[in-house]
């Protein structure tokens, strides 16, 4: 994987600052490149001449145990989720509040390349792109 310089990396604490990142980046013709979890098999966190917008500053986690839902910012690291889904658990006196997700069980088969599962996983990142 080639390295990839950014023109610049910004640390957003809140959605007005990230909506004056982009389009700050688009006025400037550099592409805003947003950033969350700071995994991306597929280096795509960054970009060469790009506006990164890194979200590792919005990671707050807000759990409710009773009706068994999460909300969580962009910047969240999978670990940090998974802990506070587990501390509320406890707090609620023990419940149970089992957490699935991720893909890094698949993370090794999905960087083979020709694998059905890479191409899967690099048309889901693209896909996914915009919406971060």
């Amino acid at each position: 994987m080639e390295p990839k310089t950014p023109a610049a990396v910004v640390f957003p604490d809140t959605g007005a600052q990230v909506q004056a990142a982009v389009l700050c980046a688009t006025k400037h013709g550099a592409p805003p490149v947003p950033r969350s979890g700071g995994c991306s098999f597929e280096n795509l966190g960054t970009a060469d001449g790009a506006l990164v917008i890194d979200l590792s500053n919005m990671a707050a986690v807000r759990v409710d145990p009773k009706a068994m839902t999460v909300t969580a910012q962009a910047g969240i690291r999978m670990g940090n989720l998974y802990y506070e889904i587990f501390r509320a658990g406890r707090a609620a006196g023990g419940r149970n509040l089992t957490c699935l997700g991720g893909t890094y069980p698949q993370a090794r088969r999905a960087r083979r390349p020709g694998s059905k599962l890479f191409a899967d996983s690099q048309a889901l990142q693209r896909a996914c792109k915009p919406l971060a």
